[in-house]
């Protein structure tokens, strides 16, 4: 709003100066003639000021919005211990209940993957379940006596998700080959298991994974075209040792 005024005022000035033979001059760039003034350039001064904060505020807003916004398991966390602990003084806690407002702090890593975010949500179903036991160290379990919080070892669990991807990349390849090369079945049969299988392969990348849309096309159309091309080699075969 301040940036439009002062705008609004260096038109109007400009507008004075044309319509002035003697002020002309100040539109073209001259200084400290016979009646000139440093009205213009003390416009200016201030235009530049107010651009430069702004575009500062304009900066520090997209890093802030490049941060993107925490999963929602953490939001709820953060909700239920104001809700239960009211560190905050009545009336001003009202932030907590608008999601959209908030940022991580931190980029996400491993930790903080859609996989990542379903361990740790299943481990807070199951509080005494073994892996959850795997997960956590004595440094991790002396960090808190909370008994609604968690600590989990970050080099464990990263080793725990990678271990979790790779199995799944690998039975989404071996599983429909070992089932495609063991069981006997008709060639519509095959196709249908190919189309059942990529279309579980773009479900589950999208669902488990934070991969761009042009992401997801590019890997199902790979894992496609390997299940296609095998089951075209298999057909192959199969015509010629019949034929033979």
């Amino acid at each position: 709003m301040d940036l439009s005024e002062l705008e609004k005022k260096l038109f109007e000035l400009d507008d004075q100066d044309a319509s002035d033979t003697m002020m002309q001059n100040r539109l073209r760039g001259y200084e400290n003639f016979p009646g000139w003034t440093s009205t213009q350039r003390d416009l200016l001064c201030e235009i530049k000021m107010k651009l430069t904060e702004y575009f500062e505020l304009l900066l520090q807003d997209s890093q802030v919005r490049a941060l993107g916004q925490p999963p929602a398991r953490h939001h709820l966390g953060l909700f239920n211990y104001m809700w239960g602990y009211k560190p905050i003084a009545e009336g001003k806690d009202d932030f907590i209940f608008h999601i959209e407002d908030f940022v991580s702090a931190a980029k996400h890593s491993e930790k903080g993957t859609r996989l990542g975010d379903f361990i740790e949500s299943y481990l807070d179903r199951w509080p005494n379940s073994r892996i959850k036991r795997l997960l956590q160290t004595d440094t991790e379990l002396r960090k808190t006596t909370d008994p609604y919080v968690d600590h989990y070892a970050k080099a464990r669990l990263a080793i725990l998700i990678k271990g979790i991807a790779v199995s799944l990349a690998a039975g989404s390849l071996l599983i429909p080959v070992l089932l495609l090369f063991l069981v006997p079945m008709s060639r519509e049969a095959m196709a249908w298991l190919v189309f059942g299988f990529v279309v579980a392969f773009s479900i589950a990348i999208s669902s488990i994974t934070e991969a761009r849309v042009q992401d997801i096309l590019i890997g199902t159309a790979a894992y496609a075209a390997v299940l296609v091309t095998f089951l075209g080699n298999m057909n192959q075969g199969g015509l010629v040792s019949h034929s033979g």
